[in-house]
Parts: C-alpha cells; structure tokens; sequence
C-alpha cells in the first residue's frame, strides 16, 4: 500500500514504532506504551492500540477502517461467534486476514 508521506512510510516499516497498518482491515493503529508512576509498571497495555484516523507527520486522513465490516462478514459467512477468539479465527480463509477480501468487494 502507498502511504500519504515518507515519514509514515518509514515509522510502519521500524519494527520498534508503535505506529503499524492491519492491511486486512485498511486500518491504522498506534500500540499504547507501558505506563510506569514512581518507577513502578502500573500498565502494561501489551494488548491495548488506537486507530488513528490521521497522518501523525502530515495530517492526511485515512482511508474508513473496514473493522466492522470484516467482524460482521467474518462472523456470518465463517460462523464466527466471537472475533476475538483464536480458535475461532481459525475458521476465517487467509484471504480475509489480508487486504485481498476488501479489495475483492471493491471497498
């Protein structure tokens, strides 16, 4: 995918960058770092990211995320009851964990 500037280009390509693209999902996200108060690990948010809607360097707005559209196609077409289950997921063909099921549909 072409992104909007050099600067995001190379930030998703660092793999030490909070800032990453879910192709599958044409979304945006920034991992949230671990939150430290008086020295101590209050968070760890390992799992916890936000999806951006603009360029952080050049203010460009991205493209709609697809999550919702994904979740509700995944979930009835692969009888999917719960997207943020693994062992469900396993059911989901690889084509829907790439951008080729959006781009199929025209999206």
């Amino acid at each position: 995918m072409n992104q909007c500037c050099i600067a995001l280009a190379n930030a998703i390509q660092e793999n030490d960058n909070p800032i990453f693209y879910k192709s599958f999902l044409r979304e945006y996200n920034l991992k949230r770092l671990p939150v430290f108060a008086g020295g101590r690990l209050v968070s760890d948010n390992s799992d916890v990211v936000d999806t951006l809607k603009y360029c952080p360097w050049c203010g460009t707005e991205f493209p709609k995320s697809l999550r919702d559209e994904w979740a509700d196609e995944v979930e009835k077409k692969f009888s999917v009851e719960s997207i943020l289950d693994k062992e469900e997921l396993k059911k989901v063909p690889e084509e829907y964990m790439t951008e080729e099921w959006w781009k199929k549909k025209g999206l």
